[in-house]
């Protein structure tokens, strides 16, 4: 227990853990960093998805920059369910498909088109 504890204050602080994260990232395969800047610029499209939708549409679609009118109120309603809609979409879909496959073998197929 004790060299744990010693090799636990040897390793902690924040330039031991960034010295770590470094030589990790330099051990990963190729294929895992190259996810890693996927991943990294997937996640940044998200946050810009989430901070400009929006003023996009309450600008372009109810022709208002104006914070305090209803029309941006509804512009900005009507983006809380787009972002919904492409939060649940895929769960209902998932769901669906295990109820479908259980109740109507037949039309299956059918369903998935009108989704």
């Amino acid at each position: 227990m004790e060299e744990f504890i010693l090799y636990k204050e040897e390793k902690s602080g924040f330039l031991n853990g960034i010295v770590e994260i470094g030589k990790s990232f330099i051990a990963m395969p190729k294929t895992m960093i190259q996810l890693a800047f996927v991943q990294f610029f997937s996640w940044f499209a998200l946050f810009c998805m989430w901070i400009y939708t929006t003023p996009a549409v309450t600008k372009h679609l109810y022709h208002t920059e104006d914070t305090k009118s209803l029309a941006f109120n509804e512009g900005a309603d009507w983006v809380g369910v787009l972002l919904q809609f492409i939060t649940e979409s895929p769960l209902l879909r998932h769901f669906s498909y295990r109820f479908w496959r259980k109740s109507f073998r037949g039309s299956l197929h059918i369903h998935f088109h009108l989704l």
